[in-house]
């Protein structure tokens, strides 16, 4: 019943929710929902263990679950199980593909496991579906780098700077080194220009 619920719906993520989904979940066995509910609040106290079995447990329940795939794909890529995050993730998108996040999250990672080609065919359809979003132009910038296509990787970086001129000032170390080296095995390069995706 709703009432019996929203105690685990309403509580703060924590020792209080996963009190209350707990006393949710034995009077409404069977509704995934107090199990997502259950696992975010395993997650505010760092039990990532107990938060995937509740995962697990909600996806069993309904295959269909979006936030459950892409709990079970934020959970397992913090455990560093990068090859089963990455099958939660593409499960959500199948399910959603509407949150541009998961693609990010799907890219990343592919160019954790090394599949770099397809990494950055995600990253690049993050770049069409968002152009003027600078900070999907730098991880396509980073993924051409990391692939040794310098002046590919220049180009998106100037297209990055185009939107946000403040972007070097904000690089990570890691980031910046890769953007020098790919100025100087690259030379100045123009700006790069994608279509946008089209809309179906």
């Amino acid at each position: 019943r709703l009432d019996a619920t929203a105690p685990c719906h309403e509580a703060e993520a924590g020792k209080a929710g996963r009190s209350a989904c707990r006393d949710a979940i034995a009077d409404n066995p069977g509704e995934p929902k107090l199990h997502t509910r259950l696992a975010a609040s395993h997650v505010a106290l760092a039990q990532d263990a107990e938060a995937l079995a509740e995962l697990e447990h909600a996806i069993r329940l309904d295959p269909g679950n979006f936030e459950a795939h892409y709990g079970a794909g934020m959970v397992l890529a913090r455990m560093k199980r990068t090859a089963d995050a990455l099958t939660h993730f593409r499960d959500a998108r199948a399910i959603d593909a509407s949150d541009p996040s998961v693609t990010w999250h799907i890219a990343y990672a592919l160019r954790t496991l090394g599949e770099r080609e397809e990494a950055f065919a995600e990253f690049r359809a993050l770049v069409e579906r968002y152009p003027n979003n600078p900070s999907a132009w730098s991880w396509m910038a980073i993924s051409a780098a990391e692939m040794g296509r310098h002046a590919e990787a220049v180009a998106y970086w100037q297209r990055t700077l185009e939107l946000n001129v403040r972007h070097f000032d904000l690089m990570q170390p890691t980031e910046k080194a890769m953007f020098e080296e790919s100025q100087r095995i690259a030379g100045p390069q123009p700006s790069a220009r994608i279509e946008p995706a089209k809309k179906p």
